[in-house]
């Protein structure tokens, strides 16, 4: 309701969180019998724990998983041969599907819905639920007003990643990043802001997301 990028910038912060928690790992592998060049790559970090919370996040890692392959090791466009199967388009649709019912699963466990004369909810916000829209609406301002925010603001920022992943929901990702470029090295180092890893893990979620999402829509046209 408020406009923001909806389906495609949830992946984008799925693959930047998998990122970012080194579930999977940035790489470059050589592509190429006598033109080799170097592709970017994803491989699953098999060390550490995925305890997904949510089925939407299990099922999209699933489908990364066997468009991995045997070698879990994920290269650019390497989705495009995973959705020429039709069973996987369908897949991937059910999750705007499965989105849907999770943010409506959420909505009626907070009561944020008014509930018609049988007690049952509609999906109309009541006062409480308008309050947490206009919540959702003042952090995507806050975000992106993020130059606005000193040296000491920013070090008060415990958990800069998560924010990071936000700002990827809202598509204001390069706004943070750049003002964070702009801090000095050792203020970076006192609190552990690596702007490099920050700009990879940015990097190919992008990149990864994309290919991901272009991939689905070349598949669905090829099949008419």
């Amino acid at each position: 309701n408020a406009g923001f990028d909806g389906q495609d910038s949830i992946i984008r912060a799925f693959f930047l969180k998998w990122i970012q928690e080194k579930i999977l790992i940035p790489v470059t592998e050589e592509k190429g019998l006598i033109f080799k060049k170097d592709v970017l790559a994803l491989k699953i970090n098999r060390g550490f724990a995925n305890n997904f919370e949510s089925k939407v996040e299990r099922k999209l890692f699933a489908m990364f998983e066997e468009a991995a392959g045997v070698d879990e090791v994920l290269q650019q466009n390497e989705f495009s041969k995973y959705l020429e199967d039709t069973d996987h388009q369908e897949e991937y649709e059910s999750l705007e599907d499965d989105l849907e019912e999770l943010s409506f699963e959420y909505a009626r466990q907070n009561d944020f819905f008014e509930k018609n004369d049988k007690g049952k909810y509609s999906q109309s916000y009541n006062e409480k639920g308008t309050e947490f829209s206009g919540k959702l609406v003042k952090y995507y301002n806050y975000l992106d007003d993020f130059s606005l925010l000193s040296e000491r603001e920013i070090s008060e920022i415990k958990v800069w990643k998560t924010l990071l992943i936000y700002a990827t929901l809202y598509d204001v990702a390069q706004v943070v990043e750049k003002q964070l470029k702009k801090l000095s090295p050792e203020f970076l180092e006192n609190y552990d802001l690596d702007v490099n890893s920050l700009h990879t893990a940015m990097l190919y979620s992008h990149v990864f997301s994309n290919n991901f999402l272009s991939a689905y829509t070349r598949s669905v046209q090829s099949s008419y």
